[in-house]
């Protein structure tokens, strides 16, 4: 704070000759601080923090570690007493011998048909566990077999495909074994056990040869029924695209009906003279022979058609 001050007055102030009463108003007048000087003062205060010794600044610090790795101690202990969840056991895979005698081969069902209608078809004889589809020759996609069953993308030079039926009892799939022959959809379907599907009765099979590859079990059916009751036709197609390779198999419910059908050898079916013998009669050389000659065949007529369409 500061007060009007003249130099000298101090001393003329404690002079000897001056009354006492006058010395003291003029001490006061000295500090006396007037309006304009309060208003003016502004007084300023600095506070300092008191400084923590830097001793007291590292033990906090060591206690604060501490105390952390002790909560991490814990928590791995803990992780290690908690009790380890058993694995799971691994399903172990149970086959079922008479898998195979409760399964029945379907051959020549019409591409119509879906998994729904085939199981509604044979629950007449029994409990139908499950249906398996085989055999769709699909057209050209980029979807996988799966979808492309589902969506229906089947090419449109064959319209039948295969499939397996299994039955809960071997007894119901026997006797749906009487449906074999019957007509589903202008088509005559062919029905065995998955045992006997792949066994050949050479004694009451034939081979027919230099087939068209695109020929269908129905015009196989029609062109050998006068020979005797057929029981099931098997045509030997490409597993990828369903086109038949050129040859196949008949086989007939007796032994007489293969000397009526050794009669057919040389006819025509679909302007193409068949080659008819016994099965298991040197079939395998003659099979390669005519897939080579209806695939000369086949090329000679699409290189006709190429000709005929550039004139």
């Amino acid at each position: 704070m500061t007060g009007t001050y003249t130099i000298g007055a101090l001393s003329k102030a404690l002079k000897p000759t001056e009354s006492t009463g006058k010395k003291a108003e003029k001490l006061k007048n000295l500090f006396r601080v007037t309006e304009n000087a309060t208003e003016n003062a502004r007084p300023v205060f600095v506070i300092q923090e008191p400084q923590k010794p830097k001793a007291d600044e590292k033990q906090a610090k060591m206690r604060r570690r501490t105390e952390s790795d002790d909560e991490e101690e814990t928590e791995n202990v803990q992780k290690l007493k908690r009790p380890r969840k058993p694995k799971e056991k691994t399903k172990e895979i149970v086959i079922d011998p008479n898998e195979d005698k409760r399964t029945v081969f379907v051959g020549n069902l019409p591409n119509t048909l879906n998994r729904y209608t085939i199981k509604k078809m044979f629950q007449k004889y029994g409990k139908v566990e499950s249906v398996r589809i085989r055999s769709v020759a699909l057209a050209a996609s980029k979807l996988s077999r799966k979808i492309a069953i589902i969506a229906r993308k089947f090419n449109p030079k064959r319209d039948n495909f295969n499939a397996y039926v299994k039955f809960s009892k071997p007894e119901d799939a026997v006797s749906s074994l009487k449906m074999n022959g019957k007509i589903v959809q202008n088509k005559h379907i062919s029905i065995d056990l998955e045992s006997n599907h792949k066994k050949h009765d050479n004694k009451k099979s034939i081979f027919i040869g230099n087939i068209p590859f695109n020929v269908q079990e129905n015009e196989i059916y029609s062109h050998f029924e006068d020979c005797g009751e057929i029981v099931c036709v098997r045509l030997i197609r490409d597993q990828e695209t369903g086109v038949g390779k050129g040859f196949g198999y008949i086989l007939f419910s007796s032994e007489h009906a293969i000397e009526f059908a050794l009669r057919l050898d040389g006819t025509k079916l679909n302007d193409r003279e068949i080659r008819v013998k016994r099965a298991g009669e040197s079939t395998n050389t003659q099979s390669m022979k005519d897939i080579k000659k209806t695939k000369k065949i086949e090329a000679n007529k699409e290189k006709q058609e190429i000709g005929r369409a550039h004139v």
